[in-house]
């Protein structure tokens, strides 16, 4: 009965590493396709800096490094994908890159102990950072036979409110992939129809 009970245990144990290891890898028959998001109307609030950094609310999988979003609205997306990060509007005036370096990318932030979360929180508390968009993604997966090649997400952001999802959604498609997957079958299968009906 111990061994049974001992197997038992030992195999959740096996189950749960695999699964652990698993949900970082592409599924069969699936791809890996990239996402950018973009805030759209960065321009008309052109006094704040806006950077994408961990949530405040909670942790998470893993600290996502300081990063600066760039003049043409282009979200960075170098971030592990099951990070879920915000992004913050601060005023240029608050805005204290020195203060903030160790948290940014390169910097040792990540590297200073259990503390760093909390160091963090009230860091971006002190340069008074409002969260304007929330639990952002940076890859999905999709069947190996979509013609989806990636993805853009466009957020319209507001200084009274957190967005949680895009307001609009492009995609970018390889065609080809239709003739592929669909095309050659229909073809080949005319095809066939043809060369039964000319035997009759």
């Amino acid at each position: 009965m111990k061994k049974l009970a001992l197997s038992f245990v030992l195999g959740l144990i096996i189950l749960s590493i695999v699964n652990f290891i698993s949900a970082d890898v592409i599924l069969p028959g699936y791809k890996s396709i990239s996402i950018e998001n973009k805030i759209t109307n960065i321009k008309d609030f052109s006094d704040y800096v806006y950077i994408i950094g961990s949530s405040l609310e909670n942790r998470g999988p893993g600290m996502v490094q300081i990063q600066v979003v760039g003049a043409d609205g282009i979200i960075p997306n170098e971030y592990y994908k099951f990070s879920s990060p915000s992004v913050f509007a601060i005023q240029k005036e608050k805005w204290d890159e020195e203060k903030m370096a160790k948290f940014m990318e390169g910097g040792d932030g990540f590297e200073s102990g259990e503390n760093v979360y909390e160091e963090y929180r009230l860091a971006m508390e002190s340069i008074g950072a409002k969260e304007v968009i929330k639990d952002l993604d940076n890859v999905m997966q999709s069947p190996e036979t979509s013609a989806k090649e990636s993805e853009v997400s466009e957020i319209v952001i507001e200084l009274e409110g957190v967005k949680e999802e895009p307001d609009s959604v492009k995609n970018e498609r390889n065609y080809w992939k239709y003739f592929f997957f669909l095309g050659i079958p229909l073809i080949a299968l005319v095809f066939i129809i043809l060369k039964i009906r000319s035997k009759k």
